[in-house]
Protein backbone atom coordinates (compact mmCIF):
# COMPACT_ATOMS: atom_id res chain seq x y z
CA UNK A 1 0.00 0.00 0.00
CA UNK A 2 0.93 3.43 -0.54
CA UNK A 3 0.09 7.12 -0.63
CA UNK A 4 -2.90 8.01 1.94
CA UNK A 5 -3.33 4.08 2.11
CA UNK A 6 -0.51 3.09 4.30
CA UNK A 7 -1.58 5.50 7.03
CA UNK A 8 -4.64 4.87 6.85
CA UNK A 9 -5.03 1.83 9.42
CA UNK A 10 -8.64 1.37 10.17
CA UNK A 11 -11.86 3.59 10.27
CA UNK A 12 -15.14 4.09 9.07
CA UNK A 13 -15.17 6.28 5.63
CA UNK A 14 -18.91 8.03 5.12
CA UNK A 15 -20.52 6.98 1.60
CA UNK A 16 -21.48 10.75 1.43
CA UNK A 17 -24.86 11.67 -0.75
CA UNK A 18 -24.62 14.83 -2.62
CA UNK A 19 -26.30 17.87 -1.78
CA UNK A 20 -28.81 19.10 -5.08
CA UNK A 21 -30.92 22.00 -5.59
CA UNK A 22 -34.64 21.12 -7.55
CA UNK A 23 -32.74 21.63 -10.60
CA UNK A 24 -29.90 19.19 -9.97
CA UNK A 25 -26.96 21.94 -9.01
CA UNK A 26 -25.04 21.19 -5.99
CA UNK A 27 -26.53 22.41 -3.01
CA UNK A 28 -23.11 24.36 -1.17
CA UNK A 29 -24.81 25.90 1.51
CA UNK A 30 -25.34 22.51 3.51
CA UNK A 31 -22.07 21.05 3.17
CA UNK A 32 -20.21 22.56 6.15
CA UNK A 33 -22.46 21.11 8.50
CA UNK A 34 -22.61 17.92 6.71
CA UNK A 35 -18.86 17.81 7.03
CA UNK A 36 -18.58 18.68 10.44
CA UNK A 37 -21.63 15.87 11.68
CA UNK A 38 -18.89 13.07 10.15
CA UNK A 39 -15.92 14.62 11.08
CA UNK A 40 -16.39 15.52 15.01
CA UNK A 41 -17.76 11.90 15.46
CA UNK A 42 -15.36 9.94 14.22
CA UNK A 43 -15.65 9.46 10.62
CA UNK A 44 -11.80 9.26 8.63
CA UNK A 45 -12.50 9.95 5.01
CA UNK A 46 -15.48 10.21 2.43
CA UNK A 47 -15.84 7.90 -0.48
CA UNK A 48 -18.30 10.11 -3.22
CA UNK A 49 -20.50 10.23 -6.03
CA UNK A 50 -21.29 6.65 -5.30
CA UNK A 51 -24.74 4.74 -4.89
CA UNK A 52 -25.37 7.43 -2.26
CA UNK A 53 -23.85 10.22 -3.76
CA UNK A 54 -25.89 8.98 -7.19
CA UNK A 55 -22.72 9.95 -9.15
CA UNK A 56 -24.10 7.79 -12.40
CA UNK A 57 -26.78 9.37 -12.72
CA UNK A 58 -25.50 13.28 -12.10
CA UNK A 59 -24.01 15.09 -15.66
CA UNK A 60 -20.62 14.93 -15.69
CA UNK A 61 -20.17 18.86 -14.70
CA UNK A 62 -22.00 17.98 -11.61
CA UNK A 63 -20.11 15.57 -10.57
CA UNK A 64 -16.32 17.98 -11.03
CA UNK A 65 -18.58 20.84 -8.99
CA UNK A 66 -19.30 18.58 -5.96
CA UNK A 67 -15.81 17.52 -5.76
CA UNK A 68 -14.46 20.89 -5.85
CA UNK A 69 -16.92 22.22 -3.43
CA UNK A 70 -16.29 19.08 -0.93
CA UNK A 71 -12.51 20.29 -1.16
CA UNK A 72 -13.15 23.57 0.05
CA UNK A 73 -15.20 22.42 3.22
CA UNK A 74 -12.54 19.47 4.50
CA UNK A 75 -9.44 19.12 5.96
CA UNK A 76 -6.80 18.08 3.44
CA UNK A 77 -5.37 15.27 5.64
CA UNK A 78 -8.91 14.08 4.99
CA UNK A 79 -8.65 10.59 2.80
CA UNK A 80 -11.63 11.63 -0.42
CA UNK A 81 -11.92 8.62 -2.97
CA UNK A 82 -13.91 9.76 -6.11
CA UNK A 83 -16.27 7.37 -7.67
CA UNK A 84 -15.28 7.74 -11.03
CA UNK A 85 -17.73 4.85 -12.90
CA UNK A 86 -19.23 5.35 -16.16
CA UNK A 87 -20.14 3.57 -18.94
CA UNK A 88 -17.66 5.42 -20.95
CA UNK A 89 -13.81 5.32 -20.38
CA UNK A 90 -13.50 8.13 -21.62
CA UNK A 91 -15.80 9.84 -19.20
CA UNK A 92 -14.19 7.83 -16.89
CA UNK A 93 -10.83 8.89 -17.48
CA UNK A 94 -11.23 12.74 -17.67
CA UNK A 95 -12.98 12.62 -14.19
CA UNK A 96 -10.04 10.54 -12.79
CA UNK A 97 -7.63 12.96 -14.54
CA UNK A 98 -9.75 15.94 -12.34
CA UNK A 99 -10.03 14.22 -9.33
CA UNK A 100 -6.17 13.97 -9.77
CA UNK A 101 -5.65 17.66 -10.63
CA UNK A 102 -7.78 19.33 -7.62
CA UNK A 103 -5.96 16.76 -5.05
CA UNK A 104 -8.17 14.08 -4.08
CA UNK A 105 -6.64 11.15 -2.76
CA UNK A 106 -8.09 8.15 -4.94
CA UNK A 107 -10.29 7.51 -7.34
CA UNK A 108 -12.55 4.52 -7.58
CA UNK A 109 -14.18 2.56 -10.65
CA UNK A 110 -16.77 0.01 -11.15
CA UNK A 111 -15.42 -2.37 -13.75
CA UNK A 112 -17.11 -2.02 -17.73
CA UNK A 113 -20.84 -1.38 -17.57
CA UNK A 114 -23.07 -2.81 -20.07
CA UNK A 115 -20.96 -4.98 -21.98
CA UNK A 116 -19.32 -7.83 -19.69
CA UNK A 117 -15.92 -7.90 -20.46
CA UNK A 118 -13.17 -11.22 -20.34
CA UNK A 119 -10.21 -10.95 -18.33
CA UNK A 120 -8.42 -8.87 -21.15
CA UNK A 121 -11.05 -6.47 -21.31
CA UNK A 122 -10.97 -5.63 -17.38
CA UNK A 123 -7.09 -5.11 -16.80
CA UNK A 124 -6.90 -2.98 -20.08
CA UNK A 125 -9.81 -1.07 -18.76
CA UNK A 126 -8.03 -0.02 -15.33
CA UNK A 127 -4.97 -0.04 -17.37
CA UNK A 128 -6.36 3.17 -19.52
CA UNK A 129 -7.69 4.57 -16.45
CA UNK A 130 -4.68 5.04 -14.80
CA UNK A 131 -3.46 7.15 -17.24
CA UNK A 132 -4.78 9.82 -14.46
CA UNK A 133 -1.76 8.94 -12.37
CA UNK A 134 -4.18 8.62 -8.55
CA UNK A 135 -4.22 5.65 -6.83
CA UNK A 136 -6.92 3.30 -7.76
CA UNK A 137 -9.61 1.50 -6.04
CA UNK A 138 -11.75 -1.48 -7.88
CA UNK A 139 -15.26 -0.73 -6.54
CA UNK A 140 -16.82 -4.09 -7.15
CA UNK A 141 -20.95 -4.06 -6.87
CA UNK A 142 -22.22 -7.03 -8.62
CA UNK A 143 -25.72 -5.67 -8.47
CA UNK A 144 -25.18 -2.63 -10.82
CA UNK A 145 -22.42 -4.30 -12.44
CA UNK A 146 -23.36 -7.85 -13.55
CA UNK A 147 -20.79 -9.76 -12.45
CA UNK A 148 -18.41 -10.37 -10.00
CA UNK A 149 -14.68 -9.12 -9.07
CA UNK A 150 -13.88 -12.06 -7.23
CA UNK A 151 -9.65 -12.34 -4.91
CA UNK A 152 -8.26 -13.87 -7.75
CA UNK A 153 -9.54 -11.71 -10.60
CA UNK A 154 -8.61 -8.70 -8.33
CA UNK A 155 -5.14 -9.74 -8.17
CA UNK A 156 -5.05 -10.62 -11.96
CA UNK A 157 -5.98 -6.91 -12.55
CA UNK A 158 -3.67 -5.51 -9.31
CA UNK A 159 -0.98 -7.61 -10.99
CA UNK A 160 -0.67 -6.05 -14.69
CA UNK A 161 -1.97 -2.49 -13.65
CA UNK A 162 0.11 -1.00 -10.64
CA UNK A 163 -2.38 2.44 -10.00
CA UNK A 164 -4.67 -0.42 -8.43
CA UNK A 165 -4.41 -0.12 -4.80
CA UNK A 166 -6.72 -1.57 -2.88
CA UNK A 167 -11.07 -2.74 -3.62
CA UNK A 168 -13.84 -1.44 -1.85
CA UNK A 169 -16.25 -4.76 -2.14
CA UNK A 170 -20.14 -4.62 -1.98
CA UNK A 171 -20.42 -7.96 -2.56
CA UNK A 172 -22.55 -7.87 0.53
CA UNK A 173 -20.53 -11.54 1.38
CA UNK A 174 -18.63 -12.12 5.05
CA UNK A 175 -17.08 -14.65 3.37
CA UNK A 176 -15.93 -12.53 0.13
CA UNK A 177 -14.42 -10.34 3.36
CA UNK A 178 -12.14 -13.21 4.89
CA UNK A 179 -11.37 -13.91 1.66
CA UNK A 180 -9.92 -10.62 0.88
CA UNK A 181 -7.86 -10.45 4.48
CA UNK A 182 -6.56 -13.68 4.25
CA UNK A 183 -4.91 -13.14 0.71
CA UNK A 184 -4.54 -9.04 0.36
CA UNK A 185 -3.57 -7.73 3.88
CA UNK A 186 -0.50 -5.49 3.78
CA UNK A 187 -0.23 -4.96 0.19
CA UNK A 188 -4.14 -3.95 -1.13
CA UNK A 189 -6.50 -1.44 1.17
CA UNK A 190 -9.10 -3.37 1.50
CA UNK A 191 -12.75 -1.16 1.96
CA UNK A 192 -16.12 -3.59 2.50
CA UNK A 193 -19.54 -1.90 2.18
CA UNK A 194 -23.09 -3.03 2.82
CA UNK A 195 -23.88 -1.62 6.07
CA UNK A 196 -25.47 -4.85 7.46
CA UNK A 197 -21.25 -5.79 7.71
CA UNK A 198 -19.93 -2.51 9.52
CA UNK A 199 -19.30 -4.48 12.54
CA UNK A 200 -17.93 -7.73 11.00
CA UNK A 201 -16.33 -5.94 8.59
CA UNK A 202 -13.53 -5.09 11.28
CA UNK A 203 -13.76 -8.19 13.02
CA UNK A 204 -12.20 -9.83 9.93
CA UNK A 205 -9.73 -7.45 10.03
CA UNK A 206 -10.65 -4.59 6.95
CA UNK A 207 -8.90 -1.80 6.70
CA UNK A 208 -11.98 0.00 6.65
CA UNK A 209 -15.66 -0.10 5.87
CA UNK A 210 -17.58 2.50 3.61
CA UNK A 211 -20.71 3.43 4.99
CA UNK A 212 -23.84 4.98 4.01
CA UNK A 213 -26.19 4.98 6.76
CA UNK A 214 -22.92 6.99 8.34
CA UNK A 215 -24.48 9.79 6.78
CA UNK A 216 -27.00 10.26 9.03
CA UNK A 217 -25.45 8.53 11.56
CA UNK A 218 -21.51 9.30 12.20
CA UNK A 219 -21.95 8.33 15.92
CA UNK A 220 -23.41 4.71 16.06
CA UNK A 221 -21.21 3.80 13.28
CA UNK A 222 -17.81 5.61 14.94
CA UNK A 223 -18.68 3.63 18.36
CA UNK A 224 -19.00 0.38 16.25
CA UNK A 225 -15.07 0.43 15.01
CA UNK A 226 -14.32 1.77 18.12
CA UNK A 227 -15.64 -1.01 20.15
CA UNK A 228 -14.74 -3.64 17.83
CA UNK A 229 -10.96 -2.03 17.89
CA UNK A 230 -11.01 -2.40 21.80
CA UNK A 231 -12.59 -6.11 22.13
CA UNK A 232 -15.87 -4.96 23.73
CA UNK A 233 -17.95 -6.92 20.97
CA UNK A 234 -21.14 -6.97 23.06
CA UNK A 235 -21.96 -3.47 23.12
CA UNK A 236 -20.39 -3.54 19.41
CA UNK A 237 -22.93 -5.92 18.37
CA UNK A 238 -25.69 -3.73 20.14
CA UNK A 239 -24.94 -0.71 17.95
CA UNK A 240 -24.60 -2.92 14.38
CA UNK A 241 -28.61 -4.10 15.90
CA UNK A 242 -29.61 -0.48 15.41
CA UNK A 243 -28.23 -0.23 12.20
CA UNK A 244 -29.81 -3.39 11.07
CA UNK A 245 -33.05 -2.55 12.27
CA UNK A 246 -32.62 0.72 10.21
CA UNK A 247 -31.89 -0.71 6.79
CA UNK A 248 -35.05 -3.24 7.17
CA UNK A 249 -36.89 0.19 7.75
CA UNK A 250 -35.30 1.97 4.56
CA UNK A 251 -35.67 -1.30 2.91
CA UNK A 252 -39.47 -1.45 3.50
CA UNK A 253 -40.02 2.00 1.10
CA UNK A 254 -40.41 1.82 -2.16
CA UNK A 255 -37.50 4.11 -3.26
CA UNK A 256 -33.74 3.56 -2.81
CA UNK A 257 -31.73 4.26 0.07
CA UNK A 258 -30.43 7.65 -0.65
CA UNK A 259 -33.73 9.34 -1.18
CA UNK A 260 -34.35 8.37 2.36
CA UNK A 261 -31.44 9.06 4.15
CA UNK A 262 -31.42 12.53 2.74
CA UNK A 263 -34.87 12.74 4.43
CA UNK A 264 -33.13 11.40 8.00
CA UNK A 265 -30.65 14.40 7.56
CA UNK A 266 -33.04 16.44 6.86
CA UNK A 267 -34.15 15.31 11.02
CA UNK A 268 -31.64 16.11 12.06
CA UNK A 269 -31.53 19.77 10.85
CA UNK A 270 -29.05 19.52 7.82
CA UNK A 271 -31.09 19.93 4.33
CA UNK A 272 -29.60 18.10 1.66
CA UNK A 273 -31.71 18.61 -1.28
CA UNK A 274 -33.56 16.45 -3.18
CA UNK A 275 -32.23 12.99 -5.07
CA UNK A 276 -32.00 13.12 -8.53
CA UNK A 277 -34.58 11.21 -10.59
CA UNK A 278 -35.62 8.39 -11.61
CA UNK A 279 -35.31 8.80 -7.54
CA UNK A 280 -38.05 11.23 -5.68
CA UNK A 281 -38.68 12.43 -2.39
CA UNK A 282 -40.76 10.73 -0.10
CA UNK A 283 -44.41 11.63 0.21
CA UNK A 284 -45.62 13.63 3.66
CA UNK A 285 -47.30 10.42 4.64
CA UNK A 286 -44.03 8.55 4.02
CA UNK A 287 -42.18 10.93 6.48
CA UNK A 288 -44.58 10.58 8.95
CA UNK A 289 -44.01 6.54 8.73
CA UNK A 290 -40.59 7.16 8.54
CA UNK A 291 -40.77 8.91 11.76
CA UNK A 292 -42.87 6.37 13.60
CA UNK A 293 -40.50 3.83 12.42
CA UNK A 294 -37.14 5.05 13.33
CA UNK A 295 -38.78 6.82 16.83
CA UNK A 296 -38.25 3.95 19.02
CA UNK A 297 -34.86 3.02 18.06
CA UNK A 298 -33.71 6.57 17.96
CA UNK A 299 -34.90 6.83 21.46
CA UNK A 300 -32.82 4.03 22.93
CA UNK A 301 -29.55 4.79 21.92
CA UNK A 302 -30.34 8.84 21.94
CA UNK A 303 -27.18 9.96 24.62
CA UNK A 304 -24.88 8.57 21.75
CA UNK A 305 -26.17 11.50 19.51
CA UNK A 306 -24.38 15.07 18.48
CA UNK A 307 -26.48 17.31 20.63
CA UNK A 308 -25.74 20.12 18.00
CA UNK A 309 -27.54 18.06 15.30
CA UNK A 310 -30.44 16.47 17.56
CA UNK A 311 -33.45 14.63 16.25
CA UNK A 312 -36.28 16.70 14.97
CA UNK A 313 -39.23 13.09 15.04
Amino acid sequence: MDNIFREFTSGVITALVTPLTPDYGIKKDCLEDLIRLQLRNGVKGFFILGTYGEGIALHPSRRKEFVEALLDVTPSTVPIIVNVSSPSVELSLELAKHAADIGCSAVASLPPLYYKPDMDGLSSYFKYLSKADIPILIYNNPPKQGYDVNVQVFETIAQTVDSIKGIKDSSGRIERIHDLVNKLTNKYFIAAARDSLLLYSFLLGANAHICGICNVMPEIASKIHQYASEGRVEEAVRLQHVITMLRSIIKGFTVESPAIVKELLRMRGIDVGLPILPLRRLSDGEVRMLKDAIRPIIENVITLFDSEYSWEL
